[in-house]
């Protein structure tokens, strides 16, 4: 009773109807009353705050992420929801341009792989992330670059051909997420469980479109909140610490926190191991 069926193939609907009619009646034990069910979930709590959190680990790569929460859920009417797909896109997604990749990787040459994701969430309010690996003295260089990018946004328009490129990225991808029945009934199934309406689709097509830069630069400047970032670092911090050497202010005094490490945990279970 609380099941939500995506099928696609080769079939005659009424059969199929009847016989998966037939099983569901054989296998409901009506004589057993379901658990009352929430739904949508409650959402998870806050999470950490503002801060710079560290895990030692003894690899080459030092692995960085640095993000925050949204502020709030958006309705999926809200044209709010296509900007920030475009401001996204533009900051660090897989299309041909990638604001952080672009200077953080071909520019400077700090990172092998460098992504951001900024998503508005489905049921409660979604996260912004940006993703780099890079050796260990370079971290806090690698770190002011992308927080540069995140500020640049906020304060420089977009150029029109750079938002072009951008937007028929976006649009061609959502093409290729309905090239095939089993994906089309999939995502139709999807907005059952989210209470999306179909139409969204069809609206952020349409929505995504019609993003100006003048759009992207008032969601970067309400929804990217550099100040609140949490930023992970996993690395030897005895390489991350200093920075690139003399004349660099180091991680702690760009990101204005002090380190807190944070202790082994058991990977399977999650549990502080013992230092023993």
């Amino acid at each position: 009773e609380q099941m939500i069926l995506a099928i696609s193939g080769d079939f005659e609907r009424q059969s199929l109807l009847t016989k998966i009619g037939d099983r569901f009646t054989s296998a409901v034990d009506t004589t057993v009353s379901a658990a009352p069910v929430t739904w949508p979930p409650p959402a998870p709590s806050s999470g950490s705050k503002p801060g710079l959190y560290h895990y030692e680990m003894d690899i080459p790569q030092s692995k960085v992420m640095l993000g925050h929460r949204l502020p709030e859920l958006l309705d999926w009417s809200d044209s709010d929801r296509f900007a920030l797909a475009v401001l996204g896109e533009l900051l660090g997604g897989p299309g041909a341009i990638s604001r952080i990749a672009g200077r953080l990787r071909t520019a400077e040459g700090l990172v092998y792989r460098a992504t951001a994701e900024l998503l508005p969430g489905d049921l409660w309010p979604g996260v912004f992330e940006i993703f780099f690996e890079t050796r260990g003295s370079s971290v806090e260089q690698a770190t002011r670059l992308a927080v540069e990018e995140v500020r640049r946004l906020q304060r420089e328009s977009v150029h029109p051909m750079e938002l072009e490129v951008v937007k028929a990225s976006l649009l061609a991808h959502l093409r290729l997420q309905f090239d095939t029945a089993e994906e089309i009934v999939g995502y139709l199934a999807e907005d059952e469980l989210l209470g999306r309406p179909h139409a969204y689709w069809q609206s952020y097509l349409e929505g995504v479109a019609a993003v100006t830069a003048a759009d992207v630069s008032a969601a970067a400047r309400s929804y990217l909140r550099p100040e609140a970032f949490s930023t992970l670092v996993v690395g030897r911090w005895r390489e991350i610490a200093p920075g690139a050497g003399p004349g660099t202010a180091g991680l702690e005094a760009l990101l204005g926190h002090s380190r807190i490490p944070l202790p082994p945990r058991d990977p399977l279970t999650l549990t502080v191991e013992d230092p023993r």
